[in-house]
């Protein structure tokens, strides 16, 4: 099913962004991946990984001082010390990410003081979170109920 479809997504430098992002499991993605927007965010040129880069965990950097300022008020991407957060923290990771791997998530559970819950779910890739089919099931009916515990 969909594999037919493969060669497209192969096709061009969105493509291979929106397959980095999106992962090899192209079954969930088919429902929805054609009514996504080509957006900036989905270039490579454009996607840069600061937390890797400069070892601090930072917001997305939009390429110029004018867009960043536009999106954070600032001139580069805003740095956010975890150690800091008080909240009451629940974190859901996935075993397929290419941008957040597993390796990534290790290396920030640790880091994060009031951690009370984190999910590993191995078949998952990075934008199942929100556009998996089976997301409803796996992801918000928890999240909903971690939300009405602490209200």
């Amino acid at each position: 099913m969909g594999l037919d479809l493969l060669p497209e997504y192969c096709q061009g430098r969105r493509s291979r962004m929106w397959f980095l992002i999106r992962g090899a499991g192209l079954v969930q993605a088919l429902v929805t991946s054609k009514t996504l927007p080509r957006r900036k965010y989905l270039d490579p040129e454009a996607a840069k990984n600061t937390c890797k880069k400069s070892g601090k965990f930072k917001g997305f950097d939009w390429g110029s001082k004018e867009e960043n300022m536009a999106h954070h008020n600032q001139e580069t991407a805003p740095s956010y010390e975890i150690k800091q957060m008080t909240i009451p923290t629940a974190l859901w990771s996935s075993g397929n990410d290419l941008l957040s791997t597993p390796k990534d998530v290790a290396w920030l559970l640790p880091q994060v003081p009031n951690l009370f819950y984190h999910k590993f779910i191995p078949d998952w890739e990075h934008m199942d979170f929100f556009l998996g089919l089976d997301a409803p099931q796996r992801l918000y009916e928890e999240i909903i109920e971690f939300m009405q515990n602490y209200e």
